[in-house]
């Protein structure tokens, strides 16, 4: 149908690969530095700031927070009465309500 991403496309894939990057540094304990941003590796950090940047602060540019440091930086400081962690565990059950709801019942 119109507006679907198939399974095998590359956004459905890069949006597992985001979410899988979140599930990974939750797993391992929601560590921060001294700074109080994520401790991620850049592909984690890249992929997670994609895609909460339009989401939170849809007016920045993905220019001004690509690299590790900047990005960091950048989740750590999410404000206005959120936090990074939350809107991504708000993404995640949206898309797992998503795909729910999309999936025809085998039984």
């Amino acid at each position: 149908a119109d507006g679907e991403v198939a399974w095998g496309s590359g956004e459905r894939k890069r949006s597992f690969a985001n979410f899988w990057f979140y599930n990974e540094w939750v797993l391992e304990g929601r560590q921060v530095d001294g700074e109080g941003n994520p401790v991620l590796d850049k592909a984690a950090t890249e992929a997670i700031v994609k895609i909460l940047l339009p989401r939170i602060a849809p007016e920045k540019k993905w220019s001004d927070y690509k690299g590790m440091k900047k990005g960091r930086a950048w989740l750590g400081s999410v404000a206005g009465g959120t936090t990074w962690d939350a809107e991504m565990e708000a993404l995640v059950r949206d898309k797992v309500r998503g795909e729910l709801k999309d999936n025809t019942r085998l039984f």
